[in-house]
């Protein structure tokens, strides 16, 4: 659903999430603020508000994780290949995952 978020946002010439999506997760907003971020920037475009006001996260995480398990040779891989935008949230997804949707 992330890369969803980002190709449409791209596929529309701006970030879909103007404003807070007001979860209750902290992972999963500072990943959307994150993917907020990076197509702003691919996009030219400034950064809303909400997303340059997100804190990012006080460890690493991988939303991949969340439904399985990730050995540490793809673990570093992706954080090597992580956006600057989304290791700035502490959120590691490859780029290539977000242009896969």
């Amino acid at each position: 659903m992330l890369a969803d978020y980002a190709t449409a946002s791209l596929a529309a010439g701006r970030p879909l999430l103007q404003g807070s999506p007001r979860l209750k997760d902290r992972h999963w907003t500072a990943a959307l603020a994150g993917i907020t971020a990076y197509t702003a920037h691919r996009l030219g475009q400034p950064t809303p508000p909400w997303a340059r006001r997100t804190k990012p996260l006080d460890e690493a995480w991988m939303p991949a994780e969340s439904y399985r398990s990730v050995r540490a040779p793809m673990r570093e891989l992706t954080r090597s290949e992580t956006p600057p935008e989304l290791a700035a949230m502490n959120v590691l997804i490859r780029e290539r995952s977000l242009a896969t949707a």
